[in-house]
């Protein structure tokens, strides 16, 4: 398949889903400012099993130690 199109991800997030390797991943050629994730629950659902593991993943995805 070829294609013109481009898309910006961060690294980690393009390293999976490029696991059989069919894309290159180009460094850009520019800085960006650090992006904030932040996961927001209602607390009706803090004991709701699904939920709770939805948090937990999205956090191990992408949490950095300072």
């Amino acid at each position: 398949m070829n294609t013109d199109l481009a898309v910006i991800f961060p690294k980690s997030i393009a390293r999976r889903f490029n696991r059989s390797k069919a894309f290159r991943i180009l460094p850009l050629p520019f800085a960006l400012p650090p992006i904030e994730i932040q996961v927001h629950s209602q607390t009706q659902f803090a004991a709701d099993a699904g939920i709770a593991w939805l948090r937990e993943t999205i956090h191990a995805m992408f949490h950095q130690p300072a």
